[in-house]
């Protein structure tokens, strides 16, 4: 509350605390009521439960959320469902620069979960339960759009899945590479559009209101100081500690302590069978395998040999020797058909005729030239070209007007803890822009269907083609001789004739290709060997077989009871029992005092002193003019937009929200 307000609303020796006319009782009830509104809501809200590894805040267990109600639970998990898609968001934004974005329009780039905790843009994200969300499942993606990308951000948890839609581009207003779209106002434009502006009129009397200037009004200001004698209210300032009682710990606003808690439950009653030692349980009875050894008689096999040189035939043994001589040897000679002998040589005479070969050569009149069977003769006529134009755009500079705008961090400590929160402020300076000039020029020439072209002419060129004068002459190769279209080659060939030669034995001789052979046979006893044999499966052990016999033996098993616990607990005292330490939650105590600056004294939450006060009033009168002829053209668009600011349009100051049908026009820029 300032101090000219409270001496301003002095009247009469009644003192007014604001110049609305609410009285301080009223004042002081309704600060009241807003404290017991706020420490309700606090209380409200106060019941966070975290992990016991502090790895996520506004988590809570089975066992300490069970007493809170569906409502409750619901609305915790939209509130960390949304803090979880605002912080991937985020990182995701600053993550896509233009050489990670899509290129054409359709193109998609996707970005997994995980593969944004790996590249530590984010830290593992938990739901309102503690459980880690699926990093595999989740993912951002930004697809190309005309004029924009669209980014879907999909989070997948235990209890919810779901996604966002942002639109996002390069907009004015963007400090780094995309921003997000901003569609909650439109902003007012105005264009003077031609007139003539008559003389100011006479200055109005002098007014506190204040009056800000336009093309059409100009303003005078003047300030006046006075001293008057009254009190000086301040708030008193105002101090809230937070404590916990004895045995909690203060933290965030909530009072802690982390106990041990003892879950018992009966243990399940499991039935197991046991086996005598060698014996193994087996489709619940007991197995143990026997061997034996069983022997049999052998099969005896009788088998007989014969010395080098013998054949085997029964019970005997054969060998025949043989006597060779060479046999007599009788040669004659023969000629294939067609040849005649002659001694040891076969002789025969041959006429060769072949096609002779024709070679046929082409000429052609004067002024023609030879193309295989044709004579051709060229003609070349030559017109100009049509030239082709383009138009090129170059940029131009220009003064104008950009906002600009800076974000600076303050202390609120209007409701409960301080905190540092964002504040903006914008104002506009003079820069310089740019814009297109377009151009034209030639960009090549162009001929008619025919023509050629030649730099800026176009050519083109004419055939006449006849019949080219055949002339053939007739050769042979080496050897042969021309007759007419013939070529003839006279030969003689010799070869080796043919020699049969027969060959005879004497008698008592058989003929065997050039030998003649005499048999005669030596026989003799074979001698005999006795061995012994097995059936498959057996093992040859003198004159008997012998094999291991393998047997199954089966007994009943002892059946035994077992106490089982299941997972997390353990037997003790015939009781399964499980420890685990949890967070309990106490009331924050919360002390508030206020206190006043020196010369002052504390009156409630207000601070008074009285004592002489200078006042300085700003006073404001104006002159106005018309603009005759000529008219205002006002337009809604977004914020800074260059067509509108290019065309020599202006904005005014007012803005309206998009998405209300009343418009609130008249509404400064914050």
């Amino acid at each position: 509350m300032g101090h000219s307000a409270i001496i301003n609303s002095h009247v009469g020796g009644f003192m007014k605390v604001n110049n609305k006319g609410f009285s301080l009782t009223t004042n002081i009830l309704l600060i009241i009521a807003s404290v017991i509104i706020l420490i309700f809501i606090f209380i409200t809200y106060r019941g966070i439960v975290k992990k016991i590894d502090g790895i996520s805040t506004g988590t809570c267990t089975t066992e300490t959320c069970s007493g809170m109600d569906e409502g409750s639970k619901k609305s915790r998990q939209e509130v960390t469902f949304k803090n979880n898609v605002t912080n991937i968001k985020e990182a995701a934004i600053n993550y896509f620069t233009n050489s990670r974005l899509p290129s054409h329009v359709g193109d998609k780039v996707t970005l997994t979960l995980k593969e944004m905790i790996d590249k530590k843009l984010v830290f593992d994200v938990y739901d309102e339960n503690g459980v880690m969300c699926d990093s595999s499942k989740s993912y951002v993606e930004v697809t190309k759009d005309t004029d924009e990308y669209i980014m879907k951000i999909y989070l997948s948890c235990k209890d919810k899945q779901d996604y966002i839609l942002v639109h996002l581009g390069c907009y004015d207003y963007c400090s780094s590479t995309i921003c997000e779209r901003e569609e909650k106002y439109e902003y007012e434009y105005a264009k003077e559009i031609s007139c003539k502006y008559s003389d100011w009129s006479e200055w109005s009397a002098w007014q506190k209101e204040k009056v800000t200037p336009t093309n059409l009004r100009k303003v005078e200001t003047k300030k006046e100081t006075s001293t008057q004698h009254g009190e000086d209210v301040i708030d008193a300032t105002k101090k809230v500690t937070y404590s916990c009682k004895d045995g909690y710990t203060y933290k965030n606003g909530e009072c802690y302590r982390i106990v041990t808690k003892t879950y018992t439950t009966d243990p399940t009653i499991g039935i197991t069978y046991t086996c005598p030692s060698d014996y193994k349980l087996v489709n619940g009875k007991c197995e143990k395998t026997v061997t034996t050894e069983e022997r049999i008689a052998a099969t005896e096999n009788v088998s007989y040999t014969c010395p080098s040189g013998y054949t085997l035939s029964g019970t005997k043994c054969t060998k025949s020797s043989t006597t060779v001589i060479d046999a007599t040897a009788t040669t004659k000679y023969s000629c294939p058909s067609g040849y005649t002998l002659d001694g040891k040589k076969c002789k025969k005479t041959t006429t060769d005729t072949i096609d002779a070969t024709a070679t046929t050569t082409y000429s052609c009149p004067s002024g023609y030239t030879l193309s295989g069977k044709k004579c051709k003769k060229s003609s070349t006529s030559t017109i100009d070209a049509t030239p082709t134009y383009g138009t090129k755009t170059t940029q131009e500079t220009y003064s104008c007007k950009k906002e600009v705008c800076t974000t600076k961090t303050v202390r609120d400590c209007s409701a409960g803890p301080c905190r540092s929160v964002p504040q903006t402020s914008c104002e506009y300076v003079t820069t310089t822009c740019t814009r297109d000039v377009t151009t034209q020029y030639i960009t090549g020439y162009t001929c008619p269907s025919g023509y050629t072209l030649s730099g800026t002419k176009c050519s083109k060129t004419s055939t006449t083609t006849i019949d080219a004068t055949a002339t053939t002459k007739y050769s042979c190769p080496s050897g042969y001789t021309l007759d007419g279209k013939k070529c003839k080659k006279t030969t003689t060939s010799t070869i080796d004739a043919t020699a049969t030669t027969t060959y005879s034995c004497p008698s008592g001789y058989r003929l065997d290709g050039k030998k003649c052979y005499s048999t005669s046979t030596d026989t003799i006893d074979a001698t005999k060997k006795i061995t012994y044999t097995c059936p498959s499966g057996y093992t040859l052990s003198g004159k008997q077989c012998v094999r291991t016999v393998t047997k199954k033996v089966y007994t009943d098993p002892t059946k035994v009871e077992t106490k089982i616990c299941k997972s997390g607990y353990t037997l003790k005292n015939n009781k399964c029992v499980k420890t685990e330490q949890v967070f309990e939650y106490s009331d924050v105590i919360t002390t508030t005092k206020y206190t006043c600056p020196s010369n002052y004294k504390l009156d409630g939450t207000k601070c008074r002193k009285t004592s002489d006060i200078t006042v300085t009033t700003i006073y404001y009168r104006y002159a106005t003019r018309t603009c005759d002829g000529g008219y205002t053209d006002k337009v809604w668009s977004y914020k800074n937009d260059k067509d509108l600011l290019n065309k020599g349009y202006k904005l005014t100051g007012n803005k309206r929200v998009v998405s209300e049908v009343e418009e609130e026009e008249g509404e400064s820029l914050k």
